[in-house]
């Protein structure tokens, strides 16, 4: 649902699961081209039509612009050969990590339009890079009209770094670079503030000039992009890529996110016991 790989495990999350009925009202949709025959409407805040755009990605899906994210709806066939709506965000950026609240109230109808349609249920989610989908399972085959409305109760959203600004330069296999602030690595990891720059080899790292390049080696650009999230303090959940982050911070001695790893996986350890 996202660019990134999603992590394999959600120790504390559940799909939503809804089952639709038939239900009346009058207003404009957006058909899906499938075999599911059905008609979707999404509304935000009370009066913000949203008007979807059919996707060529996933086939059947359609997507709504709203804010920093696309509202994604997507019939598909279950196992049992029903109808399963999932209803689920993907942020526009890819380097962004989200999380929004939100009041959702579901409202459905038959073919007719003559015919209004009416509250079925209602609830409040989250929805996010790496939370499930919410599922609304039609259980009705006189359900053709599906009305979602949102009320975003909390938004958070926040661009991940690109890593192209910082004072010194760290070059990986092949010339590719990211670049950091100096006095973050030197805080996060004595290992590192003990290394001495290509550009100026008599200085520590603290004490490098401007656009001084730090060799590392063989070691993989993107698992160091996972800990420089880490070091950076920005949203990106410490579980998104526990491989990738344990490796780098093992090897560049970053005690302050070792210790944040150790706390996560113990709490992983007591919450399998439970």
């Amino acid at each position: 649902m996202s660019t990134f790989d999603e992590p394999s495990l959600f120790p504390t999350a559940t799909s939503s699961i809804m089952n639709l009925l038939p239900s009346r009202s009058q207003t404009s949709y957006t058909a899906v081209t499938t075999n599911h025959d059905l008609l979707f409407s999404v509304v935000v805040d009370n009066y913000a039509r949203i008007r979807g755009e059919q996707m060529e990605e996933p086939a059947g899906a359609i997507k709504f612009d709203f804010d920093m994210i696309n509202l994604i709806i997507h019939p598909q066939t279950d196992e049992l050969g029903g109808t399963v709506v999932v209803v689920y965000g993907e942020a526009k950026i890819w380097a962004s990590e989200w999380v929004y609240t939100t009041q959702l109230r579901i409202k459905t109808g038959t073919a007719d339009r003559k015919t209004p349609i009416r509250l079925v249920d209602k609830g409040l989610f989250r929805i996010g890079k790496w939370l499930p989908p919410i599922k609304l399972r039609v259980v009705d085959s006189a359900v053709k009209r599906i009305k979602l409305e949102f009320k975003f109760t909390n938004m958070l959203y926040e661009q991940l770094p690109y890593f192209h600004a910082g004072d010194v330069v760290l070059q990986f296999k092949g010339g590719t670079t990211l670049c950091a602030d100096k006095n973050l690595l030197a805080l996060h990891s004595r290992y590192m503030g003990e290394f001495r720059a290509c550009l100026s080899s008599a200085s520590l790292l603290y004490e490098a000039a401007d656009g001084a390049i730090i060799d590392m080696g063989d070691f993989e650009m993107e698992a160091f992009r996972e800990l420089l999230y880490q070091i950076y303090a920005t949203r990106r959940p410490i579980e998104t890529d526990l491989p990738r982050i344990a490796r780098a911070a093992n090897a560049y001695r970053a005690d302050i996110i070792l210790s944040k790893l150790t706390t996560h996986i113990r709490a992983l350890d007591v919450s399998s016991f439970r």
